[in-house]
Formats: structure tokens, C-alpha cells, sequence
């Protein structure tokens, strides 16, 4: 008791040399406490001592002194703590393993495969090395930590691990695997695919779009866009050139992405046009996800000379087409859309369609819009009238304000707020909450202003 005491007083006082004197007392419960307050006083002037406690005769002090190393995380404790994964306390070995992923020094990679590899040691000391090798992020342990997906007690572990060594290297392995026998690991895989890749990983991907296997291609495909870099958009045209829609309208979907970040950087590039060209020629690609694709993409590159084009697009033959269309003439605010919107607004049948053609109409704040969107408020649809009623108010007519106090009546909660918002955008802003409070104030029925009371 007057020891640990004792060690509490050097701790507060962080007092290292006293604590280091006491990694020699002759009872272990005390040099064990010191190792540990060693660990948390984040002093390296530790760390030699530290090292020579990982050779005391207790295991209870040499995991202790391993775990302090840990927490410590002096380099020059990775090759002691690589030695003491041999030592003959489970403990020991455990506690050394997770100061070396602590430490993460690349230096430690071929000792814990060794120790993953190992199917005589104990689970729980596997498990840790899987972990560490994650932490360390060391491309060397892909290969050891892929082969565990298959393992039911260790898998988990590995998979936590994999996603942080992954590089542009690991590519083929990845493509490979997508044909595995065991479902984990071509789940594993195929995710791992379409995460995100820097621009290293281009070549490999694109030399999966060659493969024979449709679901290769495809998965390469949306995998290219998440390399965030203009480079894929030259392999994701020529895969807008396969014989599989799956294909076509992952590499539509790739330039989605693609094109957008590369529109928010100013001028357009080279990539970019003919990125553009390749979408407005699959705006008639006979598979409709290619085409919903192609026109969202359209919109997202900001591209306004496929205006012409998607305004044929809206009076495509699926719902999914059209609405993809509207949306994307909306991005690009072309007024010369607007009558073409208009009438998609009045007489499509679909209710998405109608809904992204007003939102569209608002977007461009086309004044021609205000009749139809004060008819589009009386639409069966609630989220038709919410969105009519939202894009009255960017446009800021005066014409809309009573049609728009009517709408504060509506059934629907979506559509009073979205009315409510769009009263208090048109009017001036100091007095515009008083204004639509009375305004809703007068709109309600007597019953329920008596009830509101």
C-alpha cells in the first residue's frame, strides 16, 4: 500500500528517475506499477529503461513495459518490441503486438505477418497482429491480410486492416478476386473497388476495362470516378462504347462525377469536351439507365451545348429519362428551355418529371413560368405543389403572392411551408416574418384560429 502510494506521488509529480529506480525493486507489483506510470507521463527519457523491463523475469512487468512503450511511441522500441513477440507469455506477445501498431513502424511489417501467418498461435494474438498491420498501413501486409477474408474468426479484423494498405498495385489482385469462390471475398472486393482511388490507380483500372467478365467492367468503371481525376474521362468514353448497358451506364455515371469536379475548376478542358460529345450521343442510347445518366451527367458538367439535346430528351419514352433531363436543364439555367419545361410541367403525366420541371423553371427564374406554376399548385401531387410553390418564390413575381397565400391552406404541412418560405423570400426582409404570420393568420379556417388560441 505505502508503494503504490508512492508511485501515485512520483506520477503526480512526474518524477521519472524516481520511477525509474523502482523498474528494479525487488517486489513486482511495484516495478509493474511503475512501468505503467512510466507509460502515461509521455516522457521518452523512459523509453531505455522501458526497453531493459522487457527482459524482467515477471510477465506481468514486461507486458506492462510493453504497453507503456506503446503509449511512449519511441522509435528506438521497435526492435525490442519485434524480439518480445517471442516471448512466452501470451500476454507479453499480445501486449507487444499493440505497441508496435502504435508505433507503426514499417520496420515491425514482416514480424507481425510472421505472426499472423501462424496458425499455432493463440487467436486473440493473430487478431491483434491483423489490427496492427492495419495501423501501420504497410502495402506488404495486402497480400497476408486478403488471404484471412476467408478465415470466419478472423475476418473481420482483416477487412478493417485491408482498407487501409490498399494501393494502385492492389488493383489487379482486387479484379482477380471478384471471381473468388467465397461470397466475402468478392463482396470484399467489388467494395474495395468502387472506394476511392487516387490518380495512381487509372492504368490498372483501365486495364480492367478490357476484361472478358461484364461485372469487371462495370465495377472498373464506377471505380474510375472515384479517382476524382479528369485522366478517366478518356477510358470512361471508350467504355461508353460497350456492348453491355451495365457498362455504358456505369461509365455514363463515372462521368457524372468526373466532369463535375473538373466544371468546378473554371475552362473547360480537352477531356471535358469530348466527355460532353460522347454524353450527348448516348442521350439516345438504346438502355434508359445509359440515357438517365448521360443527362444528369450533362447537367453536372455544366455542359449548355446539350441544351438542344436534352430538351428532345424530355419527351423521352421512360419516366426516369425525362426526369434525369429536367433536372439537368435546371443545372444549366438555360432560359431557352424554359417553353419546353412548361410543358413538361403542364403535361406530363409523371410525377417526378413534373416536380424536377418546376424546380427546373424555378432555377432558371423565368417569369413565362408564373402562370404555370400557380396551376401547378392545384396539382394532385403535394410534393408538385411544394415544389411549384418554391420556385414561385425564386422567381419573386408579385403575380404569384396570392396564389401563394391560398396554398398556406393546403392540406399538406409540405406544401404551407414551402408557400410560407417562398411569401417570406419575396417580401422585404424586415418585415417579412409579421407579414406572413398575418398572412397565415387569415388563411386559416375560423375553427382552427379559435382552437391555435
Amino acid at each position: 500500500m505505502l508503494a503504490r502510494r508512492r508511485i501515485e506521488k512520483l506520477k503526480e509529480e512526474r518524477d521519472v528517475y524516481g520511477l525509474i529506480v523502482l523498474l528494479w525493486h525487488r517486489r513486482q507489483t511495484v516495478r509493474r506499477e511503475a512501468a505503467v506510470a512510466l507509460g502515461y507521463l509521455d516522457d521518452r527519457r523512459a523509453v531505455p529503461s522501458l526497453i531493459g523491463a522487457l527482459s524482467d523475469e515477471k510477465p506481468s512487468v514486461r507486458r506492462a513495459a510493453a504497453q507503456s512503450l506503446g503509449r511512449l511511441k519511441g522509435p528506438d522500441a521497435a526492435e525490442p518490441l519485434i524480439t518480445a513477440l517471442e516471448d512466452r507469455s501470451k500476454q507479453v506477445r499480445l501486449a507487444a503486438i499493440k505497441a508496435l501498431g502504435a508505433l507503426a513502424d514499417p520496420r515491425s511489417t514482416r514480424p507481425l505477418i510472421a505472426v499472423l501467418r501462424n496458425e499455432d498461435e493463440d487467436e486473440r494474438v493473430r487478431w491483434a497482429a491483423a489490427e496492427a498491420l492495419g495501423e501501420i498501413g504497410d502495402p506488404r501486409a495486402f497480400e497476408p491480410l486478403f488471404s484471412l477474408l476467408g478465415n470466419g474468426s478472423l475476418r473481420r479484423a482483416a477487412k478493417r486492416s485491408l482498407t487501409r494498405v490498399l494501393t494502385a498495385e492492389t488493383v489487379p489482385a482486387l479484379v482477380d478476386a471478384l471471381h473468388d469462390k467465397q461470397p466475402e471475398v468478392r463482396l470484399f472486393a467489388k467494395g474495395a473497388l468502387v472506394g476511392w482511388w487516387g490518380s495512381d490507380a487509372i492504368e490498372p483500372l483501365a486495364l480492367a476495362l478490357q476484361s472478358q467478365d461484364s461485372e469487371v467492367r462495370a465495377v472498373a468503371a464506377i471505380a474510375l470516378s472515384h479517382t476524382r481525376d479528369v485522366n478517366a474521362t478518356t477510358p470512361l468514353i471508350g467504355a461508353l462504347q460497350d456492348p453491355d448497358s451495365k457498362v455504358r451506364s456505369a461509365a455514363a455515371r463515372g462521368l457524372s462525377v468526373v466532369l463535375e469536379l473538373v466544371s468546378d475548376n473554371g475552362a473547360p478542358v480537352a477531356e471535358q469536351v469530348s466527355g460532353v460529345q460522347a454524353l450527348i450521343a448516348h442521350l439516345d442510347d438504346k438502355a434508359p439507365s445509359v440515357r438517365y445518366w448521360s443527362a444528369l451527367a450533362l447537367g453536372r458538367a455544366m455542359a449548355t451545348e446539350a441544351v438542344p439535346s436534352l430538351i428532345h430528351a424530355l419527351g423521352d419514352r421512360n419516366a426516369s429519362v425525362r426526369a434525369a433531363a429536367a433536372a439537368a436543364l435546371g443545372d444549366l439555367g438555360s432560359e431557352d428551355s424554359a417553353v419546353a419545361l412548361i410543358a413538361a410541367l403542364q403535361a406530363d403525366k409523371d410525377n417526378t418529371v413534373c416536380r424536377n420541371a418546376a424546380a427546373a423553371l424555378g432555377q432558371i427564374g423565368s417569369w413565362e413560368a408564373t402562370q404555370p406554376l400557380i396551376a401547378a399548385l392545384g396539382d394532385r401531387d403535394a410534393g408538385v405543389r411544394a415544389v411549384a410553390a418554391s420556385a414561385l418564390g425564386s422567381i419573386g413575381n408579385p403575380e404569384a403572392t396570392r396564389p401563394l397565400i391560398a396554398a398556406l391552406r393546403d392540406p399538406d404541412r409540405h406544401v404551407r411551408d414551402a408557400a410560407e418560405d417562398a411569401l417570406t423570400r419575396m417580401t422585404d426582409s424586415e418585415v417579412s416574418a409579421a407579414v406572413v404570420e398575418a398572412l397565415k393568420e387569415r388563411s386559416l379556417p375560423w375553427w382552427r384560429r379559435r382552437r391555435d388560441r
